[in-house]
């Protein structure tokens, strides 16, 4: 049933990182929406001294004297934590990094509406945008999904496409894909719940009314990254940049899983650039340089945090990389025996 629109939509947002926050602060600020309270992850370790941290969700909202809920995967299935939370017509959840039990998603009367950066049914899953960047993509973009039980499964109520900045990180990238779905973000709920199209928009959306079920048959999914999924041997490293040919049984196995349709040997180069581009910041491409180098940093752990490429003759141009204990530093210069 539509609702009427003589009154503001009452809100929940459920985040964590600091790329959703300019979907936050529409919200916070739109009048079409009144925003209840912010649901988010707990205070984690964080820094070297491990102390416990606020996410950016949360530490917002404080400062702006928003109610915050903080539960954790337990308090997630209480009933009694579900009494605490204030009304809302609708949630809309931006990476809050926790799975919804069913019984919460169904607690709103207009249920939970998922900002998920690409476009469904391709890229389901955690690395929706270390994906399109690895495998090479030109477009990405942002769907606005109805969630249901399973993983990215609902159907979309909008989307937007974004073409890909092939000289952005997979931060850079998910900054403007979030920073983008802020402009239009009350506007979609809004007309979602009434049952319109929008009729002026800052940018082409894809407007589905009622909402369209994706096409399970094209759906593609993600991995969750780990800290082995960046790691390649310094002979490898150094196989890519000498001779510019790898096999693909060469790259880690979740990037192998990623690539194996896309992949050409003779493309190692490309196929490192994007990798540290796709992985920035985490896990990261990295390796650890062997005792036998003539550097001080021989046996340390080294991480490659940018990378330029040449196009016209398709190699890798300067890497920048930081050892273990070090500084940034170019990838020559890193393993030359000057350091």
């Amino acid at each position: 049933m539509a609702q009427k629109a003589d009154r503001p939509i009452k809100v929940i947002f459920w985040g964590t990182p600091e790329f959703v926050l300019p979907v936050l602060q529409k919200l916070y600020h739109s009048d079409l929406i009144q925003l209840q309270a912010v649901v988010t992850a707990p205070d984690r370790p964080a820094g070297r001294g491990m102390r416990l941290t606020a996410s950016p969700v949360k530490s917002w909202a404080q400062k702006n004297n928003l109610p915050v809920f903080t539960p954790d995967k337990s308090s997630l299935q209480s009933r009694q934590w579900l009494d605490q939370l204030p009304p809302a017509d609708i949630c809309l959840l931006a990476a809050y990094g926790q799975i919804i039990p069913l019984e919460l998603l169904n607690w709103p009367k207009h249920g939970f509406v998922n900002l998920h950066p690409s476009l469904l049914p391709r890229y389901r899953g955690a690395s929706p945008v270390a994906a399109a960047i690895i495998r090479g993509d030109k477009l990405t973009g942002m769907s606005f999904m109805l969630m249901d039980q399973k993983l990215d499964h609902g159907p979309v109520i909008a989307q937007f496409d974004h073409p890909i900045d092939w000289q952005l990180n997979r931060a850079q990238l998910t900054q403007q894909l979030f920073e983008r779905a802020a402009q239009v973000v009350d506007l979609v709920i809004k007309h979602y719940l009434a049952q319109t199209s929008p009729q002026s928009l800052p940018f082409a959306l894809n407007w589905y009314q009622p909402p369209q079920a994706q096409d399970h048959s094209q759906a593609s999914f993600t991995p969750m990254f780990d800290k082995q999924a960046g790691y390649l041997s310094f002979d490898t490293l150094q196989t890519i940049l000498q001779q510019h040919v790898l096999a693909l049984s060469s790259w880690p196995e979740k990037i192998q899983k990623l690539i194996t349709d896309v992949y050409q040997d003779t493309q190692a180069d490309w196929q490192l650039y994007r990798l540290v581009k796709g992985l920035n910041p985490w896990p990261g491409v990295w390796t650890v340089l062997p005792q036998t180098i003539n550097s001080k940093f021989a046996g340390k752990r080294v991480k490659l945090v940018d990378a330029q490429f040449d196009q016209a003759k398709q190699q890798l141009g300067q890497l920048s990389a930081i050892p273990a204990g070090g500084q940034t530093i170019s990838w020559s210069r890193l393993i030359a025996s000057s350091v």
